[in-house]
C-alpha cells in the first residue's frame, strides 16, 4: 500500500512476526514491547521498524555463529596436536604438559579452559573417523602462514622427548598434505624448530 496509513493491531504484527525466519516467540515478545503506543503507523515505517529489528537478530546470530566457529577451529587444532602427542601410543604427561602451555600461550586460556579443550578434543577424537574432519575446517579459515605456524607447533610437540619415531614422521606427512602444504614448508618448519630447540 506505499505510504498509505495502515492500522496494524497487535495480532497482525505477531502474524507478520510469525512468517519472518527469525520469528522466535523470544523474539516476538520484544518485538510486541517495542511496538507498545506505537501502534498506528505509517506502512513503510512498520516495514522498517520490522527489517531493523530482525536485521539486529541475524546479525546477533552471525557474531554467535562466527564465535562457534572460532572454537570449532580451536577443538580441531587441538586435536591434532594430541593426536600428534598420542600417535606413538605413550601420551606421556611431559607431552601434556608442553601442549597445555602451548594451547594457554597461543589462546590465552586458563588452566581448566585448556584442560576442557584437551578433553573436547580428545572426544572429538574418538567419535572422528580420520583426521579430515579437523583439517578440513582448519583449511578453510586459516591462511597458509596459520597452517604453517600449526605444522611448527606439531614439530614441537613431536621433539618433546628430543626424538621423531616412524609413526610420528608418517603423521605429519599425513598432515602435511591435508593442510595442503608443500613438502619445502613441512622441512622448514622441522628446522625452524630443532635450531630453537639446539
Amino acid at each position: 500500500m506505499g505510504c498509505q496509513d495502515l492500522w496494524l493491531g497487535i495480532t497482525d504484527v505477531v502474524d507478520r512476526a510469525n512468517n519472518l525466519r527469525y520469528g522466535s516467540k523470544e523474539s516476538r515478545i520484544i518485538l510486541l514491547k517495542s511496538l507498545k503506543g506505537k501502534i498506528f503507523l505509517r506502512g513503510n515505517n512498520m516495514l522498517d521498524i520490522v527489517k531493523r529489528f530482525f536485521g539486529k537478530v541475524t546479525a546477533d546470530d552471525s557474531k554467535a555463529a562466527d564465535q562457534g566457529t572460532d572454537h570449532d577451529i580451536r577443538v580441531a587444532t587441538c586435536a591434532l596436536f594430541v593426536e600428534i602427542a598420542r600417535i606413538d601410543e605413550k601420551f606421556t604427561q611431559t607431552e601434556m604438559v608442553r601442549i597445555l602451555s602451548i594451547i594457554k600461550e597461543k589462546y590465552g586460556l586458563l588452566q581448566e579452559h585448556a584442560d576442557a579443550l584437551i578433553a573436547e578434543a580428545e572426544k572429538e577424537l574418538e567419535g572422528s573417523i580420520d583426521l579430515w574432519q579437523f583439517t578440513s575446517l582448519i583449511n578453510s579459515n586459516y591462511s597458509i602462514e596459520e597452517k604453517i605456524e600449526i605444522i611448527e607447533t606439531l614439530w614441537q610437540i613431536v621433539y618433546v622427548d628430543g626424538k621423531m619415531d616412524r609413526y610420528e614422521h608418517y603423521l605429519m606427512n599425513k598432515l602435511k598434505t591435508l593442510l595442503r602444504l608443500s613438502q619445502n614448508q613441512l622441512i622448514d618448519a622441522k628446522l625452524k624448530v630443532l635450531s630453537r630447540l639446539s
